[in-house]
């Protein structure tokens, strides 16, 4: 019973971190106008992904693990299954996305040219189009969601080794996890490859030490970012298809349930991570998060003073800092 009520604890964490942190982004993004950008349509459909699986999925195993046993059903089952899945991939296919916008920004955009909010809307439409296609097939047969690991969540059957279920395993690893780790890859190395070149092109030139210096810091934020993103992406996501590999080609039997919940409930933890990585490191976010938390303070020091309302009401300068990536010196700020 303590495994149980261990993960209930873990579980009720990652909710109430991951609804606060989610909801701060959402908030941020609504209250600023300048957080209103192209790129950030993007955070906001992650975050939004990510609170759905915070307050929508995860509150049920959380209770099924307290009790110590599944508490709704096959039904529920195929609901909390299809939920986690769904938001899942969506965060899997925005990591995607993300990488891709930069890419372009970067390296195709000219400094006078926009991405626009619509165009970002079109991909986000896509986004969910593409993955409602990948996911929905258990719900009418092409494999099924069951019940794994401590009995109290819900997930696919990579037990059942029959023909029609282990190709729709094989679908899926090709299309949700491996092609979008590959998208990921692919345009962050691009990028890399990219900024190196053209620091390297700074330095050869013999420009100010100035311009030198601001070329290799932008290098470092740049390669740092991307390193945290591909990192935990990684960290979240191959043991969990580790194990199902493990299920689905070797004996399923070897796998006990300690081993077959642990990278399920890793992956849950994006949940908390995504606005930290996303929205929090985001020099925008921050002042936009550090402007409001200001607020608050001088709103709790003066209850009822009329003059609080006009503190610190610089909302139509918030937020100048490029949104994620640097400033490098093929896009502009209003492009990003």
């Amino acid at each position: 019973m303590a495994a149980y009520v261990a993960i209930g604890v873990y579980l009720c964490a990652v909710i109430i971190v991951g609804f606060v942190g989610n909801v701060l982004v959402i908030v941020a993004f609504c209250k600023f106008k300048k957080l209103r950008t192209a790129n950030n349509c993007l955070i906001m459909n992650l975050s939004v992904s990510d609170l759905a699986m915070a307050v929508v999925g995860t509150p049920m195993s959380c209770s099924s693990s307290f009790a110590g046993r599944w508490l709704y059903g096959q039904g529920g089952c195929s609901y909390y299954g299809f939920i986690n899945y769904y938001c899942g991939c969506i965060s899997l296919n925005t990591f995607a996305a993300i990488s891709v916008y930069r890419y372009i920004v970067i390296m195709r955009y000219g400094p006078n040219r926009r991405f626009t909010v619509t165009m970002i809307l079109k991909v986000i439409a896509a986004v969910h189009v593409i993955t409602l296609i990948c996911t929905t097939p258990p719900l009418y047969g092409w494999n099924e969601f069951i019940l794994e690991g401590f009995k109290t969540q819900c997930d696919i059957n990579y037990r059942d080794k029959s023909p029609l279920f282990v190709s729709y395993i094989a679908f899926m690893f090709l299309a949700l996890f491996f092609a979008p780790l590959g998208i990921i890859v692919n345009c962050y190395w691009r990028i890399f490859t990219f900024l190196h070149r053209r620091t390297q092109e700074h330095i050869s030139q013999s420009v100010s030490l100035q311009l030198r210096n601001s070329a290799r810091t932008m290098e470092k934020r740049t390669t740092i970012m991307m390193l945290v993103c591909l990192s935990f992406f990684l960290l979240a996501w191959t043991p969990y298809c580790f194990v199902s590999l493990w299920s689905l080609f070797g004996d399923h039997r070897d796998i006990t349930p300690p081993v077959s919940a642990a990278p399920a409930l890793v992956a849950k933890s994006c949940i908390v991570f995504n606005p930290i990585i996303y929205g929090v490191m985001s020099p925008q976010y921050r002042r936009s998060f550090q402007d409001t938390c200001g607020k608050w303070r001088l709103l709790c020091k003066q209850t009822g003073s009329p003059s609080v309302v006009t503190i610190g009401s610089r909302g139509g300068n918030q937020a100048r800092d490029n949104v994620i990536m640097p400033n490098c010196p093929t896009a502009s700020k209003n492009n990003l």
